[in-house]
């Protein structure tokens, strides 16, 4: 199991790198990269943002992901002021009726998202 796990975290790492390569250097204006991390298949969907990140454009990125859906998906997602917004939360039932569901972390435990590790 820890042989897996540091694997997994090596692999991590390398995505990290390749995700951030194609992001302009520190003159350049902000860049936000938001994702969708599969464990299973080891795939990355990122979604990169010029300057800030709101609920619209989360909302926008979830939509994208979710019309490229073949199966039921569910996503596991923190609290963040943007996930428990008043536009985020309504299209919820719509991603739902697509087969796109969503599993709420408990409070204070990013370890339990795997793409909080990409982040670091």
């Amino acid at each position: 199991m820890i042989k897996k796990n540091l694997q997994h975290q090596r692999e991590l790492k390398a995505l990290q790198r390749d995700v951030l390569a194609g992001v302009p250097s520190s003159k350049s204006k902000q860049i936000n990269v938001l994702g969708f991390l599969n464990y299973q298949s080891d795939s990355f969907h990122p979604y990169m943002v010029e300057g800030g990140v709101d609920a619209a454009i989360v909302t926008t990125c979830v939509n994208s992901f979710c019309a490229q859906l073949s199966r039921p998906t569910t996503v596991v997602i923190d609290n963040a002021p943007i996930h428990t917004s008043v536009e985020f939360q309504s299209m919820i039932p719509e991603w739902e009726g697509r087969g796109l569901y969503f599993w709420f972390l408990p409070a204070y435990s990013p370890e339990l998202n795997l793409i909080e590790r990409l982040w670091k």
